[in-house]
C-alpha cells in the first residue's frame, strides 16, 4: 500500500490522499486550502504521475475536502466518484457556491486565475457523482478490474458525526485494509450524534489532527460550555447589543440553529428573531429535509420552523440596526473578506455594547483568528486591507467543536490497533503531539508523518 499525501502544505489545508491499493488507485478527497489563492490553494495532483484512477471518494462536504473536486474530475475523467447519500444532496450546492465566491474574488481581488472551475462544469460532472448510504459495502475499482482482471477492492462509508454526511472510509481488499477517518466527532451534538466506528479495525489508518495541539481541561463538559454561552447572549442582549455568531454555513450554523432553538424552546433564551446568510438558509433546509436519513437528536425538529429565521441580505449588511438586541449566526467562520460575517464584524468590534462569540476553530492568520487574539482596547489590522480597529466589543469563545479532542483519537488508535498511523489534517504541533503520545503508548504502532506531495508505504 502507497499513500501521498497531496496537501501542498504543512497544515490542515486541502486535505487529499491519494492510494495505490493491491494494484488500484483510490483519491481521498479533493479539498482546497483556505488560505492560499488560485491553483496554489489545489491538492498537489502533478504528484500523482501517471495511471488511471479508479475513484474520488469524498468523506464530506466542507471545501477543504471536496473545493477541488471538479478539478480531479477533469484531471481524471474515468474515475468514480463516490460519496454518502447525504453529501450527495448537498455537494452540487457547495461546488456552485465556490464558484460564485472565486467569481466574485477574480472581479473584488484581481485574483485572474478564479474560478478554477466553472458552473457548467459542476453540473457536467454530476452524473458520475454516486451516493451510498452508511454500512453498505461497495466495490470501487471496476474499471482496473477490467483491464487486469484483478477482484475490485470494496469500501464502505461509516457516519463520523462531523456534518450532515461525513465519513470516514474502509477500504478492504484481498490483503490489506484501510481506515480513513475523515473530520470525525466521536461526542454528540446538538443535532448529530456521535461518530459510529464500532469495532474498527485496520492494518492501516489516516487520522485526522486538527485538535492535537489543545489539551481537554479537567472538568470539561459541553453542557457547561453551552451555560457559559446562555450567559453571555443574556449579558449582551440586556445592555441592548446584539450578539454575532461567526460559523460555517454548513454543519456550524445547523447546530447553532438547532441549539437556539432548545434553548429559546426551554425559556433559557428569549424567543426573537435569528439573522442568517442565504447559503446557511439553503443548508438548514435540506438538514430539515433529511433529518429521516440522519443519525441524530430532536429527529422532529425542523429549524425552518421552529426559529423565526430573517435571511439577511447583502445590502442589510451595512444597515440594520444593531441596538435593542439582535442575534445574528452569519457565515464565515474565519470572517473571510467581504462575507457577512466579515462585514458584520466591522459594524460591531469598536462597540462595547456587542458580543462577537466564536464557537469553532479560526486560524490565527484569518480575520476571526486576528480579533480572537486582539486584546480589549488594542488596535489591529483586520482583513486583507490591513483595515486598523480597535476591539471594544465583547470576544468569547466556546469549546462546541465538531472535531475528536486529541485524547478520544489517541484512544481510537488503540480500539483499531493498525499497525501503521498515517498523520494528516492538522498543525505541526498537533501532529507532533500525537507522533509522541502514540509512541509512548503504542510503542508497536509505527507513525508516519508525510509532508506535502510525500508518499509512504503503509
Amino acid at each position: 500500500m502507497r499513500i501521498t499525501n497531496l496537501n501542498p502544505a504543512h497544515d490542515i489545508g486541502a486535505s487529499s490522499w491519494v492510494v495505490d491499493f493491491e494494484g488500484h488507485r483510490m483519491l481521498l478527497d479533493a479539498g482546497v486550502h483556505p488560505k492560499r489563492e488560485g491553483k496554489e490553494g489545489l491538492p498537489m495532483y502533478e504528484r500523482m504521475g501517471g495511471g488511471d484512477l479508479d475513484a474520488i471518494v469524498i468523506s464530506h462536504c466542507h471545501h477543504d475536502h471536496v473545493g477541488s473536486l471538479p478539478v480531479a474530475v477533469r484531471n481524471f475523467p474515468r474515475a468514480h466518484v463516490l460519496m454518502t447519500e447525504l453529501s450527495y444532496f448537498l455537494v452540487d450546492r457547495v461546488l456552485h457556491n465556490s464558484v460564485n465566491v472565486m467569481s466574485r474574488q477574480r472581479d473584488e481581488l484581481g485574483i485572474a486565475e478564479y474560478p478554477l472551475f466553472t458552473h457548467g462544469e459542476v453540473d457536467d460532472i454530476e452524473s458520475v457523482f454516486q451516493g451510498f448510504r452508511y454500512n453498505r459495502e461497495v466495490e470501487w475499482a471496476g474499471f482496473t478490474r477490467t483491464q487486469t482482471g484483478n477482484r475490485s477492492p470494496t469500501m464502505e462509508f461509516l457516519d463520523a458525526g462531523h456534518a450532515l454526511g461525513a465519513a470516514g472510509v474502509m477500504v478492504r481488499g484481498e490483503n490489506e485494509t484501510l481506515f480513513y477517518t475523515g473530520d470525525v466527532s466521536f461526542r454528540d451534538q446538538t443535532i448529530l450524534k456521535g461518530a459510529r466506528f464500532e469495532d474498527i479495525q485496520a492494518d492501516v489508518m489516516i487520522m485526522e489532527t486538527t485538535r492535537g495541539g489543545r489539551a481537554t481541561p479537567e472538568g470539561f463538559t459541553r453542557d457547561l460550555e453551552i451555560e457559559r454561552l446562555v450567559v453571555a447572549i443574556r449579558e449582551v442582549l440586556d445592555r441592548k447589543g446584539s450578539v454575532l455568531i461567526p460559523a460555517f454555513a454548513l454543519g456550524r450554523t445547523q447546530e447553532i440553529l438547532a441549539l437556539l432553538s432548545v434553548l429559546m424552546r426551554s425559556g433559557r433564551l428569549p424567543r426573537q428573531p435569528i439573522y442568517i446568510g442565504g447559503l446557511g438558509r439553503v443548508f438548514t433546509e435540506i438538514y430539515d429535509l433529511q433529518a429521516h436519513r440522519t443519525h441524530r437528536h430532536h429527529s422532529n425538529l425542523s429549524l425552518t420552523q421552529s426559529l423565526d429565521l430573517q435571511v439577511l441580505e447583502r445590502r442589510q449588511l451595512e444597515t440594520i440596526k444593531l441596538g435593542g438586541g439582535r442575534i445574528f449566526v452569519l457565515t464565515s467562520g474565519m470572517m473571510t473578506a467581504n462575507t457577512a460575517a466579515y462585514e458584520m464584524a466591522l459594524r460591531m468590534i469598536e462597540d462595547e455594547r456587542h458580543g462577537i462569540f466564536f464557537v469553532g476553530y479560526a486560524d490565527p492568520a484569518t480575520p476571526a483568528g486576528k480579533l480572537r487574539a486582539a486584546a480589549q482596547g488594542s488596535t489591529f489590522a483586520f482583513g486583507p486591507q490591513d483595515r486598523a480597529v480597535t476591539r471594544r466589543c465583547d470576544i468569547r469563545e466556546f469549546d462546541l467543536t465538531a472535531h475528536a479532542n486529541r485524547e478520544e483519537l489517541l484512544d481510537f488508535v488503540g480500539q483499531v490497533s493498525p499497525k501503521t498511523v498515517i498523520l494528516g489534517h492538522g498543525e505541526d504541533d498537533a501532529r507532533g503531539w500525537f507522533r509522541e503520545q502514540i509512541g509512548i503508548h503504542y510503542p508497536r504502532v509505527k507513525v508516519l508523518d508525510p509532508g506535502p506531495g510525500e508518499s509512504v508505504e503503509g
